[in-house]
């Protein structure tokens, strides 16, 4: 049970930063969208400040791009902490970007460790492939939700 805490100061140091990212992004998509509708007059809709749903599914989309570039990373290296890989972020890093075993390693299995030296050094490409099966399930998720609440 206690494993299945692993891993979580990883969604604190990402959520934070990839939330702020998220709304940011899209109030900011939002403002240049009504910025050009009121320059042009365009958009049969209601409200001044509203997005048409083609509008918001595109800030939507950025939203979620934006979001999950920072939150997959984090993700991968949970994920890895929670099975037992790694006993700590810093280590989690270091080995899946760098290949740098080192203090913070776990050692209480051959298999274990022999898993975690398989996956050292995979490189940026190691905390980022999942992001493609990320991007596919969390966008259609993002442009409805922001296309229903505008």
């Amino acid at each position: 049970v206690k494993r299945l805490w692993r891993g979580v100061q990883t969604m604190f140091v990402g959520c934070i930063p990839a939330h702020a990212l998220y709304f940011s992004s899209y109030e900011a998509i939002k403002s240049m969208c009504t910025d050009h509708q009121q320059q042009h007059r365009e958009g049969n809709h209601v409200g001044h400040d509203t997005l048409s749903p083609a509008q918001a599914m595109l800030a939507g989309t950025v939203a979620t791009l934006l979001h999950d570039f920072v939150m997959t990373p984090m993700d991968t290296m949970k994920q890895r902490m929670q099975l037992g890989h790694y006993d700590n972020l810093r280590h989690a890093f270091a080995s899946i970007v760098w290949g740098k075993a080192g203090e913070g390693a776990t050692s209480t299995t051959a298999s274990s460790t022999a898993t975690a030296t398989t996956m050292a050094g995979e490189g940026w490409r190691g905390l980022y492939r999942s992001f493609p099966i990320t991007v596919m399930t969390n966008v259609p998720y993002g442009m409805i939700m922001m296309t229903t609440n505008e």
